[in-house]
């Protein structure tokens, strides 16, 4: 995603990232490609074919929610939620952001969005979750030694990778565990 390239442009070496809800690895494979090892996180069974691919060869795979997963603190050196966090429990959100937090080492970088209370997917009896940008800087001042890098919101109409042509209000974080 746009994000994520605009945050990790350089080539590494010895460096772990997790993709949280990597869905088909197009962000894991970007990462593996850059030199990251990554570790693949989604709640779908369908990861565990996806992964096979020749493509995927690599890329560590594990089938769980962000929520349940007993991520291991101070691991990681980038942790990136593309997409995904509209679809945690609306509940859990604020206690998976901080496990995700405490999972980057001191330097490690975390890159996500959230859906705005604009985006066309809100609707009524929605199971997704939205959020105003007051949400998230409440979200980012509950974590202790975070430098916001990217605080933004954007807007705009384009088709999703399945279903009718939609307008986006996304809300896109890049934070840095110091």
């Amino acid at each position: 995603t746009d994000l994520l390239k605009r945050t990790v442009q350089e080539p590494v070496s010895e460096k772990l990232a997790v993709d949280i809800g990597c869905g088909a690895l197009k962000d894991s494979r970007f990462l593996k490609k850059l030199g990251y090892e990554v570790v693949a996180i989604d709640s779908s069974a369908l990861l565990i074919a996806e992964v096979q691919r020749p493509e995927n060869r690599g890329i560590n795979a594990v089938v769980a929610s962000i929520e349940d997963y007993p991520i291991a603190e101070n691991s990681f050196h980038l942790a990136s939620a593309m997409f995904t966090i509209p679809f945690w429990e609306a509940g859990r959100i604020g206690n998976a952001l901080q496990k995700v937090y405490r999972s980057l080492k001191v330097g490690g970088l975390f890159c996500g969005n959230f859906f705005g209370k604009r985006d066309s997917w809100n609707l009524p009896g929605s199971k997704l979750s939205f959020h105003a940008l007051g949400d998230v800087e409440n979200y980012l001042a509950a974590m202790k030694g975070v430098r916001v890098h990217v605080l933004e919101e954007k807007e705009y109409d384009s088709r999703p990778a399945v279903g009718d042509l939609k307008h986006w209000h996304l809300i896109n974080i890049v934070a840095e565990r110091t």
